[in-house]
């Protein structure tokens, strides 16, 4: 079960991310084992836009997704919730539009809630990211991982999907920017 990442897949998804010209080719793999003892693996690579901003994406063992997101966050709590997203990819499975809640408190001092899975082309520094590649005879899905807040989750929740769109698109949405502090929360 515990089945290691593929040093083919790796490079490819440095290539693809590398050519879009705001990241390095080159990342810090970290790997950990979760509950399960399954070692799971994560690649930050720094921006070359936003000195606080990483981009982070997994390196699937046995699902077919890769999950990809770009945050000014700890990329150690990034990787985290990348890794727990592995994870329910396994349970349930997980598809462009679905969202995972999560209770953690490191999220909450900042109103995350959960997270939203997207197509890969939703951040502009990615826009010429596919929305899947073929790596050693298996096909892996590439998806976006957007941090939603409280008052976002509602709107996804109460109005669907579109109409989160719709507010992203009003309010201007930092993609980026993580979350927002938590009520008393001073930053």
């Amino acid at each position: 079960m515990n089945k290691t990442y593929s040093p083919v897949l790796l490079q490819k998804m440095a290539d693809l991310i590398g050519e879009q010209g705001h990241f390095d080719r080159s990342g810090d793999i970290r790997s950990w084992e979760d509950e399960t003892d399954r070692r799971l693996y994560t690649v930050v690579m720094p921006s070359g836009f936003d000195q606080a901003a990483h981009l982070v994406f997994t390196l699937p063992t046995i699902t077919s997704n890769v999950y990809v997101t770009v945050s000014d966050a700890d990329p150690m709590l990034v990787r985290t919730v990348l890794g727990t997203v592995e994870n329910q990819e396994l349970e349930s499975g997980v598809l462009p539009g679905n969202v995972l809640l999560l209770d953690d408190a490191r999220l909450r001092t900042h109103d995350v809630c959960g997270v939203i899975f997207l197509v890969s082309d939703l951040f502009n520094c990615l826009d010429n990211l596919p929305g899947d590649i073929e790596c050693e005879g298996e096909r892996y899905q590439i998806l976006t991982v957007v941090f939603l807040t409280h008052d976002e989750h509602r709107i996804w929740k109460e109005q669907g999907h579109d109409a989160l769109m719709e507010h992203w698109e009003a309010v201007d949405k930092d993609l980026i920017a993580f979350g927002a502090p938590g009520p008393g929360v001073t930053l």
